[in-house]
């Protein structure tokens, strides 16, 4: 728009105000969420629950595949640390992890590697783990059978045996990232999962147990929170329950409202 100031003939042009915008905030980061399936598993059976935190959160998910037969949970950590850091793709970048079972363990020991295996955990969600070693695998190394022995050897490999082993007080395995929440289940015999039905015959529990891991070898002193749910062992980690009871601990670290 023009005009003419007083006292002269020449037309100004107005200039619009100045706005100044400041610049924008960078969004906070997102975790990256990591996924860890059992023994004898595969990646496959963690991926409902993958989507459903990913729906959940919007954070970037992952399922990781290791080969639970073929290597100690010592060898195992170690690649599944160095798959974790380039799904991170940063040190500085931060990863929840998400476990089931034998999962728990080798995670467990990734976090014991020297800098945490150069990862930057924010905590541990853990399904049905066998937090203090598992009764079933003792039971079946010594198994009075010779045949039954050898074929969980065979069945289960070195990862499996590893399970089996006594942890010594004081030199066991290294302690899970915090916060760290632990699910357990207690549905003990289910005769979809012939395993139920052999650990019930024999005996294998004295109290509550998912009929593969029992309710006390999933406990930690150092647990964040804990929760028990009425489901057997691989059910825990397909359950929409326990995709709510994760979710929520992921966000507010704590499995109830």
């Amino acid at each position: 728009m023009a005009s003419v100031l007083p006292g002269s003939s020449t037309a100004v042009t107005a200039k619009p105000p100045t706005v100044v915008v400041p610049p924008a905030t960078s969004r906070a980061k997102k975790p990256t969420v990591v996924l860890l399936h059992g023994l004898l598993r595969n990646s496959s059976h963690m991926e409902p629950l993958r989507r459903h935190i990913s729906e959940a959160t919007g954070w970037p998910t992952h399922t990781i595949d290791y080969p639970s037969k073929a290597y100690t949970i010592k060898d195992l950590a170690i690649q599944v640390a160095e798959e974790i850091r380039e799904l991170a793709g940063d040190e500085k970048n931060e990863v929840w992890a998400v476990t089931h079972s034998l999962g728990g363990i080798i995670l467990r020991h990734v976090y014991g590697l020297e800098n945490h295996g150069g990862i930057t955990f924010l905590g541990i969600c853990m399904l049905a783990p066998p937090n203090s070693g598992s009764c079933v695998a003792r039971r079946m190394r010594s198994f009075p059978l010779p045949p039954v022995s050898f074929v969980f050897s065979k069945l289960y490999g070195k990862a499996g045996m590893d399970l089996g082993c006594e942890l010594e007080e004081g030199k066991g395995w290294p302690l899970p990232p915090q916060p760290c929440g632990v699910i357990a289940g207690t549905r003990s015999l289910d005769l979809r999962h012939p395993v139920t039905l052999f650990t019930n015959t024999f005996r294998f529990f004295s109290g509550p147990n998912d009929g593969t891991v029992s309710v006390e070898e999933t406990k930690l002193p150092q647990m964040t929170d804990f929760i028990e749910v009425h489901l057997q062992h691989s059910q825990v980690m397909w359950a929409p329950l326990v995709f709510k009871l994760v979710v929520r601990f992921l966000k507010t670290q704590r499995f109830r409202e």
